[in-house]
């Protein structure tokens, strides 16, 4: 079993890094105010059967640091000097990661950014994907029914030294916006990739009827005729 959310703030309440590398930009992503529940997850090298990582210690910076501030999810790559490659040990911490973002009901968007000068070298020199018997963190990011922001180094569209502002603005638009439809959009446009066109269409057509029965629909009817913030509760 993966370590939860509450595990993982516990532990980043004594293990948590100070500082890694410095983003291309100058900036960083969040280590997490004192009030946000905060966490690391340390070597991941769980077996393909869902073993636990091993005990998290002090000796070994976090392979994957998790930060939840305002309703958003961060998940660090924090190996800079190796690259950030995405071998066993990054993969299971990762998925460990992407199984707190998962259960941490507050979490509303996820973001996965790195440290360092590259976002991922890919896979060590000399592997092949899938590797037998190793986690599988890239596949646990896909698998999230929360929206996922990339915060990448490199070519952008935003201005120089914008990069982590812009994600962080991006992330709290979306955290702002009611869950249910968060999840049910990412289903649709997921599933739409494997479906033909019309099936895709009623697909949406069905989730959108079935939005239409849930608690924040009428909560998001009722803010916006009492202009107001909506409250929405993921009911």
């Amino acid at each position: 079993m993966p370590p939860t959310a509450r595990e993982l703030q516990e532990a980043g309440d004594h293990l948590f890094p100070a500082r890694a590398a410095e983003e291309p930009d100058g900036q960083d992503p969040p280590e997490g105010p004192p009030r946000a529940a905060r966490g690391i997850v340390k070597a991941g090298a769980r077996a393909a059967q869902g073993r636990r990582s091993p005990r998290r210690t002090p000796s070994r910076p976090a392979a994957v640091r998790f930060a939840l501030r305002d309703g958003v999810a961060w998940l660090t790559l924090d190996r800079p000097a190796a690259g950030n490659r995405l071998d066993p040990e990054v993969q299971g911490a990762l998925a460990d990661a992407c199984a707190a973002a998962e259960e941490a009901r507050e979490a509303r968007v996820v973001v996965l950014a790195a440290r360092g000068r590259l976002f991922s070298a890919g896979l060590p020199p000399g592997c092949r994907w899938p590797e037998a018997a190793w986690p599988d963190g890239v596949g646990a990011v896909a698998a999230l029914s929360k929206p996922v922001i990339a915060a990448l180094q490199g070519d952008a569209v935003v201005e120089p030294g914008r990069l982590l502002a812009t994600v962080r603005e991006t992330a709290r638009r979306l955290a702002a916006r009611g869950p249910l439809a968060l999840r049910l959009a990412k289903e649709a446009v997921t599933a739409a990739l494997d479906l033909p066109l019309g099936e895709g269409i009623r697909l949406e057509q069905d989730l959108y009827v079935l939005l239409q029965t849930t608690a924040d629909r009428r909560e998001g009817i009722r803010s916006f005729l009492e202009r107001r913030r909506p409250r929405f509760g993921a009911r």
